[in-house]
């Protein structure tokens, strides 16, 4: 499993190098900046690169070997054991998108996609994703990511365990995704 984290260099020492101790290790970041440690993917350090950032990680993931790609915020924290636990429910070879399933973008409010703190997906939907890349049609990866999929007749799948928005600390152990959550 391979993990591409959207950041940007404001917030490295504030949420990139602490993950990177409890949790991300191994995970690939992309930013505004390049490091040592840190995949350049666009000089914009606005919120509103994430759609940038998103399809970036999707062309650099074309050509690489894995089996399931994960792509968050680096304000989300994921639990990766319990995602490649969870991940062993799935056919490997089924084309679709994976996560908090939402469909309330105001612009096309049928249009089904995966909430961006947490988009999972294996190689072969990346690589019918990747045919239909272009420009960015938002700000918001999640939301392009969708548009891409609905194109390339991709499914979009819900799995419980991806927190949006709220949770309760008891549900922190279980949880596969967090966003807005701090691991202490």
């Amino acid at each position: 499993m391979q993990v591409g984290i959207k950041t940007t260099h404001k917030y490295r020492h504030q949420r990139m190098i602490p993950q990177r101790e409890l949790w991300a290790d191994g995970c690939l970041w992309f930013s505004d900046e390049e490091k040592e440690d840190v995949i350049f993917a666009t000089d914009n350090d606005t919120y509103s690169s994430n759609a940038e950032k998103g399809l970036f990680i999707l062309k650099y993931f074309a050509d690489k070997d894995f089996d399931w790609l994960v792509i968050a915020c680096d304000d989300t924290y994921l639990n990766i054991p319990n995602i490649e636990k969870k991940l062993k429910e799935f056919d490997i070879n089924e084309l679709q998108l994976i996560g908090n399933k939402v469909n309330y973008w105001a612009v096309d409010p049928g249009l089904d996609y995966v909430s961006g703190m947490c988009i999972i997906m294996n190689k072969k939907t990346l690589t019918k994703l990747v045919k239909y890349l272009g420009d960015p049609i938002s700000i918001w990866d999640d939301v392009d990511i969708g548009i891409l999929a609905r194109k390339a007749k991709i499914k979009v799948t819900h799995i419980n365990g991806i927190y949006p928005f709220k949770w309760a600390e008891s549900e922190v152990k279980e949880a596969l995704a967090i966003h807005k959550y701090y691991v202490k």
